[in-house]
């Protein structure tokens, strides 16, 4: 069970690499981000396979992720994209 639980959270890594790279832009960081997003869900939904440090620091995760890709709203880029951007 442990090996599983390390084999989840090989995420964090591979997002690390990701967003430390040079050449990201906003498709990339919200895609990534959306990927990161349904597997903090997916493991919080089998959250009693962990231990309640885990369960709280995925949750805490999860809340600063949604934070950050609220933010998103707020980029012009963005805005102009979804085409709701307005002068």
């Amino acid at each position: 069970m442990f090996l599983m639980s390390l084999n989840n959270f090989q995420i964090f890594k591979d997002a690390t690499l990701f967003f430390s790279q040079g050449t990201l832009n906003l498709v990339m960081v919200i895609s990534a981000m959306d990927v990161i997003n349904s597997m903090i869900a997916t493991m919080l939904e089998a959250s009693q396979k962990f231990c309640l440090a885990i369960c709280t620091a995925l949750a805490v995760g999860s809340m600063t992720l949604n934070k950050y890709y609220n933010k998103t709203d707020n980029s012009e880029v963005y805005c102009i994209s979804m085409g709701v951007f307005r002068l």
